[in-house]
C-alpha cells in the first residue's frame, strides 16, 4: 500500500511538471488539466482499493475452536461469536465449555456446541468431531489452539 501511495504522489508530481514545462500556446485550460489529474487520481484509487485484502465475514460459518475453555481460545470464541459465527468449542473442562457457551449465545452466536474432548486422545477426538459435525454440519474454520505451557523462563 506505501509503494502504491509514493507512486500514486510521483505521478501527481509528474503530470504538474510536465504541464509546467509545455509552452504557452500549447498548454491547455486549467479545466483540463484538473479533469486529467482527476482521472488519473481516480483510476489510481481504484487500484489501490482492488489490491487490498478480501474481508472475510464470520457470520453463519462453522468454527471450530480447541482449547477453548480458557485464554486465546476462549476469547476468540467469544469475538467470533459477536461477529455472529457458529462455534463448537472444544475442551477438556466441561463446567468451563457450558459456561462459555452460554456467553457466546448471549454475545450473538446462533448457536455454540459445547463438546468435551482430550485432544491427546485420538479416539476421543474422531468421536467429538463426529457429534460435533451432527450437531453443526461441516466447518468452515478449526482454530487448533488447545496446549500447554510448560511454565518455565525462556532461558530455562
Amino acid at each position: 500500500m506505501a509503494s502504491l501511495d509514493l507512486q500514486l504522489r510521483d505521478i501527481i508530481m509528474s503530470l504538474r511538471d510536465t504541464m509546467a514545462a509545455l509552452p504557452q500556446q500549447i498548454m491547455v485550460c486549467d479545466y483540463c488539466t484538473t479533469t486529467c489529474l482527476a482521472i488519473v487520481l481516480g483510476v489510481l484509487v481504484l487500484l489501490k482499493w482492488l489490491r487490498r485484502p478480501p474481508h472475510w465475514d464470520p457470520e453463519n460459518k462453522v468454527i471450530l475452536i480447541t482449547g477453548a475453555s480458557a485464554g486465546i481460545g476462549k476469547e476468540l470464541a467469544l469475538q467470533a461469536a459477536k461477529a455472529g459465527a457458529i462455534l463448537v468449542l472444544m475442551a477438556r473442562r466441561e463446567a468451563l465449555l457450558k459456561e462459555l457457551s452460554k456467553a457466546c449465545t448471549q454475545a450473538g452466536s446462533p448457536k455454540a456446541v459445547p463438546v468435551v474432548c482430550d485432544v491427546t486422545d485420538r479416539k476421543a477426538c474422531a468421536k467429538a468431531v463426529k457429534t460435533a459435525v451432527g450437531k453443526v454440519g461441516a466447518f468452515d474454520v478449526v482454530v487448533l489452539n488447545a496446549g500447554q505451557s510448560q511454565g518455565c523462563y525462556f532461558e530455562d
